[in-house]
């Protein structure tokens, strides 16, 4: 008989998501993913997978996706209506006898921060505890993920920009977040706790270039451009202003120095050192070979 699935998975599809699932699936571990549409449950179909679509714009939807479960890990993407939706989803998950959420927060979460997805994250977790259930905060740093965008640039024409001058930053592989999200879901001993993630070493942009030179064997360079810039930029392609302007604060912590503080909770809750952005940038050499094997 196949072992009854005790945690749900939210944001399930998405970077982290799928690498929170990948590790389940590697320990055989059975458990929910909430989708938004019967596409995306066919995506994700596999052993030990259970699909329940579900919108946290529809809370009668949650329901079905909250019965029988015992921990949940809440990831939703960012939105003006982020801490209602997912207020509302740990309501759901007290009423439905869930004992233990484990929140997707960022780093620097704070209610007086000067960064508005900060203080949204921030109350979030307060609402969480405030249920009375078990709580786990995972507050990760920049991703390293979110170079990949910049990808085709970096590999055809040696060159990425930002707007983060010299400012230096603790970044870190979503793979290791999802390793701390799954220890945290599998096993006792995280509960109540608050957990600042980042990678082992805080680099600017143009170390990272430094970093993809040295493995992609060719000049990569940085190019930074002001925050006016970028702003002008992000609204020309079509962001949402309230999400340029949260950007743009994000951006000016990390050049007053916010980003940089390193932790060792990743080696600490996994038993494994933090990836470093040279091993991430092989990933950019992997890109590199299929680009060229499609030219060949």
């Amino acid at each position: 008989m196949a072992t009854k699935s005790k945690f749900l998975i939210t944001g399930s599809t998405g970077t982290l998501g799928s690498e929170i699932r990948k590790r389940l699936a590697a320990k055989k571990t059975p458990f929910r993913a909430l989708v938004h549409s019967s596409e995306k449950a066919a995506q994700i179909a596999g052993p030990g997978v259970e699909t329940v679509v579900g919108d946290f714009d529809k809370p009668e939807t949650l329901k079905p996706a909250l019965e029988g479960m015992e921990k949940v890990f809440l990831l939703s993407s960012s939105d003006l209506k982020q801490v209602e939706r997912e207020s509302v989803l740990a309501d759901l998950a007290k009423a439905a006898g869930v004992r233990h959420v484990i929140k997707l927060s960022m780093m620097g979460a704070a209610l007086d921060s000067a960064v508005s997805l900060a203080r949204w994250h921030a109350q979030i977790e307060r609402h969480i505890e405030g249920t009375g259930m078990k709580f786990t905060h995972l507050r990760p740093n920049y991703y390293m993920q979110n170079f990949l965008p910049s990808a085709q640039g970096i590999l055809t024409r040696g060159v990425f920009s930002g707007s983060l001058g010299g400012a230096r930053i603790s970044m870190i592989d979503a793979a290791d977040i999802a390793g701390v999200a799954v220890r945290c879901l599998t096993h006792a001993g995280y509960e109540n706790m608050v957990y600042e993630l980042t990678g082992p070493e805080a680099l600017g942009l143009s170390d990272v270039a430094v970093q993809l030179s040295r493995v992609l064997k060719r000049p990569i360079s940085y190019v930074n451009v002001p925050l006016e810039t970028s702003r002008k930029s992000m609204l020309s392609g079509g962001m949402p202003v309230w999400y340029v302007d949260a950007l743009q604060d994000l951006m000016r912590s990390f050049l007053e120095g916010f980003g940089s503080r390193v932790t060792l909770a990743v080696a600490d809750i996994t038993g494994r050192s933090a990836t470093s952005f040279h091993e991430f940038a092989h990933r950019f050499a992997e890109l590199d070979a299929h680009r060229e094997n499609k030219a060949a």
